[in-house]
């Protein structure tokens, strides 16, 4: 599989060896409160907001829904009480 091959999902391969890498050099640093162990859990925490932000919250099935459509469903669905 090529670096930019699709890993089957929103994310590339590309991008999760890179969160792979950031991950266990922040989670499994020998020093975990060294600059670089900080550097690599920021860097990883950005990148994860990032593909959150562009990838997950714009991907139609992933969408957020309105409170209106939620009360909507939610009204037809629950048994009427008389």
């Amino acid at each position: 599989m090529s670096d930019d091959a699709d890993a089957g999902g929103l994310v590339s391969h590309s991008e999760l060896k890179s969160l792979a890498e950031l991950f266990d050099a922040a989670e499994n640093a020998l020093e975990p409160d060294s600059q670089e162990a900080r550097s690599a859990q920021v860097e990883f925490d950005t990148a994860v907001e990032f593909i959150y932000d562009e990838k997950i919250t714009r991907h139609p099935k992933f969408a957020l829904r309105g409170p209106t459509s939620i009360q909507s469903e939610t009204a037809n669905t629950l048994p009427s009480v008389s």
